[in-house]
């Protein structure tokens, strides 16, 4: 599972990479989200459980924000966050 948590980090991590031309709201969140995924895919040094749910209260705004102007990052996100809500339980 972790493998595929990773994965999935990975690739919202690219995603955002290529984002470009964003207001300021989205250049905020991106920034918030790219922070909060680096730090997961870091070596621990805090309790997993206290990022998975950062990363994904910021996901979880993020999606909302590009669900229209960035559908794809929208959707990876989205299942992104149905992941870490998964490994959570």
């Amino acid at each position: 599972m972790e493998q595929k948590l990773r994965q999935m980090i990975e690739q919202v991590h690219n995603e955002i990479k290529q984002i470009q031309d964003v207001d300021d709201k989205a250049l905020e969140l991106l920034k918030g989200l790219r922070d909060d995924i680096e730090g997961i895919l870091e070596p621990a040094t805090e309790e997993i459980t206290d990022r998975y749910e950062s990363v994904t209260e910021h996901l979880e705004d993020a999606v909302e924000h590009f669900e229209i102007s960035h559908p794809t990052l929208s959707t990876v996100m989205s299942r992104l966050v149905d992941a870490l809500n998964a490994a959570q339980l």
